[in-house]
């Protein structure tokens, strides 16, 4: 038996000033975030304070420190540790890793902007915020983002699939549904929205509907971000525990340590690992 082991897991707008947060206080929450290595809540709070804030060198530092951390949003990354750069060349004493980081994230810049299918590097950043907004909860910021990339590239499935997860998350459950079948209605292999829908409607009480989509995830020759997470998330909600190993040996074939899975993947695997009685060897 395989070990199954795991791993550890802008454009700037300047505030009116009405509902401005406190500098001090924000910066001890981010900072508490970071202690926890939360620091995906940490980007948060210091992404709102940089809008409030655009020319306090103290938020640039501690956002240039965080940002590379959260490294799924690496146009975002990059647009901030060139901006905090650009502020202070000597920056602060992680200026040295911040230029590294930076000579790191530069080449996969094009690689990321040609999904679009264009070269619209702001559009890719749009959406790459709109993702960003769309993993805070931020609704309305997500929607907004998403329809202008949308309108920008009507083809761009991710947006649409970030659409229907804002469809959902505003409790419009009908509409969510639509947009991921439209999704893939373009893209049948369209792993994300594959997954959504099996979410929806295993929620939504129509299990039977789910399940079809849940054996044509299994299947899918279809990518994307972090894939594997997608498949085994659906056939949880589906109770999948026989399809879920399947999908992890799969996964182990495909250097699934290679990928950007996270925590969450190895949870789900665990507990379907468990229940089907398959022993898990954990290295000392």
């Amino acid at each position: 038996m395989a070990k199954r082991k795991k791993k550890k897991a802008a454009t700037v707008k300047k505030s009116r000033g009405f509902g401005k947060k406190s500098l001090a206080v924000e910066l001890q929450r981010a900072a508490a975030y970071a202690v926890k290595e939360d620091w995906q809540g940490a980007y948060a709070v210091l992404q709102l304070l940089v809008e409030q804030y655009p020319d306090n060198k103290q938020v640039w530092d501690y956002l240039s420190e965080v940002a590379y951390m959260v490294n799924m949003y690496l146009l975002l990354a990059s647009q901030v540790l060139g901006r905090a750069l650009a502020i202070d060349r000597d920056l602060h004493e992680f200026a040295p890793q911040t230029r590294e980081i930076l000579s790191r994230i530069t080449p996969t810049i094009p690689e990321i902007v040609e999904e679009l299918g264009s070269d619209d590097l702001e559009g890719a950043i749009l959406h790459e915020r709109g993702q960003m907004y769309v993993d805070q909860g931020n609704c309305p910021a997500a929607r907004e983002a998403e329809l202008e990339v949308i309108r920008r590239h009507p083809g761009f499935m991710p947006a649409r699939n970030n659409l229907a997860l804002v469809n959902w998350t505003e409790g419009n459950v009908e509409e969510a549904i639509a947009t991921s079948k439209a999704v893939l209605d373009s893209d049948p292999d369209n792993i994300h929205a594959l997954s959504n829908l099996v979410h929806f409607l295993v929620v939504a009480g129509d299990t039977e509907a789910a399940q079809v989509y849940g054996d044509r995830l299994k299947t899918s020759p279809g990518n994307g971000w972090d894939p594997w997470t997608k498949r085994v998330e659906a056939l949880s909600y589906l109770a999948d525990d026989a399809g879920i190993v399947e999908m992890l040996d799969q996964a182990e074939a495909d250097d699934v340590d290679d990928s950007p899975i996270g925590a969450f993947f190895f949870h789900l695997t665990a507990v379907a690992l468990a229940r089907t009685g398959v022993d898990i060897l954990i290295p000392l």
